[in-house]
């Protein structure tokens, strides 16, 4: 009996210490998933939102944008400006270190702008921080070779001045993307193109990274040289690179995920209805659309790309599989400041007249006993792929085929593609120079070169006059057509606080908690949910391009 006694209550403090011990780790680990993840972490690389989550939570800039989505101190504790704008003179803080204990210096910005590749910036791309920067822009456009020419000085060891080719508003802003942050001087030095790769970096921001097992899992642990670690609750964020919304949504079912990046656009009813207190979303700076390769010798005849641009109907897309009230009749995003939203010319007519004058198109251009097999990449995005099975099946009925592949326009392995794109700031002047940039370079289209060489002011009234005239040329060659517009959607645990608005497309991990309050059982989502929502995506994907409008 004595025996059975002890080993009872044994059994008992074993759960007990078990529990809290779960408890806390529970309390201290943040888990989050997202879609994607680059080969490296190198900071000046090509990188998605996703990816951009991480290097938000590694680096620290001279500013950072907080949860509310302001523009609060950073590396840099106060800063100045010149009356006529062009000089800017920033006090960096002394306790900033990198993570081998090296400070933080105004001699490592200089040396990360100086010697950035010019080749990674758009040759006209007005909103890169680079270009701001006083002799950027010649040094992009190769009319200097000399990268100490750009105007960018430490006066001391503590403070940096920049600057600026003109005055810029907004120039606070551009100093929070990743671009603008600092590289180590002593460690890039050394680790050259390898820096960022395979566990080789050395940052400055709240997170360290731990372990990391490419393309599946990254283990970010609290930086204990960071200057602000009392503000940061989380000891240690698992990331989870998945981007199959079933089993992201299991996994969040499991307790296993207190974050997931995206959801499929056809649960939102499911989840808003079952579980509406676990959802968050609202309307991102971006657009879904389709761009065409202008060296496809296929879609070099406008009467079929105006053809394809015709039998889509963009409204059943946007509505039904994004769950969007904007169909993508405009080629600017729904909320950006400012906006002058210019319908294409199609978008007011009625899909069975567009669908007629489509097939008369294609017959026009020698398709009326032969079909057109066209090549299409889809970007991964939640709905992406439920979209191009629509897109698909609209395009079956003017005698087109289409084949999904893998490679985009950019490898030129396609002939079309189906991309999302955000923009980088809030004003149309920020998104539209990199959207047409994707589909024009100097040699295809000097018609649109022409226009976009004149934007050399970041004046927001002028340049909008220019971005309505590029957007009729654009809306009559139908190298690019709107889709639908861009929601930021997540599943939170209803026991994080602190997500207010993404940053920059992202979500850095520094500004999450876990509220102090009893266990919430918010991860449960009803089996009933799940299984409706699995003969939705049967339904979805059988059907044909005319089912999509009886559905």
């Amino acid at each position: 009996m004595y025996k059975k006694n002890i080993k009872y209550i044994l059994s008992i403090l074993q759960c007990f210490f078990i529990s809290a011990y779960c408890l806390q780790a529970h309390a201290d680990v943040l888990a989050r998933s997202i879609l994607s993840a680059s080969d490296s972490l190198s900071l000046h690389e090509k990188h998605g939102y996703s990816t951009a989550g991480i290097l938000y939570d590694l680096y620290s800039g001279l500013v950072a944008l907080n949860s509310k989505g302001e523009i609060e101190p950073e590396i840099a504790q106060e800063w100045s400006v010149s009356n006529d704008g062009l000089s800017w003179t920033f006090k960096l803080r002394e306790d900033a270190l990198w993570s081998d204990s090296v400070p933080v210096t105004a001699w490592d910005f200089v040396y990360t702008y100086r010697n950035l590749p010019a080749s990674h910036y758009r040759k006209t791309s007005l909103t890169s921080l680079y270009q701001l920067i006083k002799n950027g822009s010649a040094l992009v456009q190769g009319l200097i070779a000399d990268k100490n020419l750009l105007d960018v000085y430490a006066i001391d060891k503590y403070t940096l001045q920049i600057n600026l080719e003109k005055p810029v508003a907004d120039f606070l802003y551009h100093l929070t993307h990743i671009e603008a942050m600092p590289l180590p001087e002593h460690a890039y030095a050394m680790y050259g193109p390898d820096f960022g790769r395979d566990g080789e970096i050395i940052n400055n921001g709240p997170y360290i990274l731990g372990k990391s097992f490419k393309q599946t899992e990254f283990v970010l642990q609290k930086n204990p040289k960071y200057f602000g670690k009392t503000n940061i609750k989380f000891d240690k964020v698992r990331v989870i690179v998945e981007d199959d919304q079933n089993k992201l949504l299991k996994m969040f079912q499991a307790g296993k995920l207190d974050i997931v990046e995206g959801f499929d656009p056809r649960q939102k009813k499911w989840l808003k209805k079952y579980r509406p207190e676990i959802v968050f979303e609202m309307p991102a700076n971006g657009l879904i659309f389709l761009i065409a390769n202008t060296k496809s010798k296929k879609l070099e005849d406008i009467r079929v790309r105006t053809a394809m641009s015709y039998a889509l109907d963009t409204k059943i897309i946007a509505n039904r599989i994004y769950k969007s009230k904007d169909p993508g009749h405009c080629f600017l995003p729904e909320h950006l400041d400012n906006k002058e939203c210019r319908q294409t010319q199609f978008s007011e007519n009625a899909i069975n007249s567009r669908i007629e004058k489509a097939k008369h198109l294609m017959i026009e251009a020698g398709f009326a006993n032969k079909k057109l097999k066209v090549l299409l990449h889809v970007d991964d995005y939640p709905g992406n792929s439920y979209a191009a099975t629509a897109i698909i099946n609209m395009w079956k009925r003017i005698n087109i085929d289409t084949v999904i592949v893998t490679q985009g326009v950019q490898s030129g392995s396609s002939d079309i593609s189906l991309k999302n794109w955000v923009s980088d700031g809030n004003s149309p002047d920020h998104f539209i120079m990199d959207f047409f940039e994707m589909m024009s370079q100097k040699a295809d289209h000097p018609e649109l070169r022409s226009y976009i060489d004149q934007v050399t002011e970041h004046d927001l009234h002028k340049n909008l006059q220019l971005f309505n005239q590029l957007e009729e040329i654009l809306a009559v060659q139908h190298y690019i057509v709107p889709v639908s517009s861009l929601q930021w959607r997540y599943l939170i645990r209803v026991d994080i606080a602190g997500f207010n608005k993404p940053v920059n497309g992202t979500y850095p991990s520094r500004w999450l908690e876990r509220k102090k309050s009893k266990p919430i059982d918010d991860a449960e989502i009803s089996p009933v949910v799940l299984e409706n929502i699995n003969q939705k995506r049967l339904k979805y994907s059988a059907v044909s391009g005319q089912d999509y409008q009886r559905h």
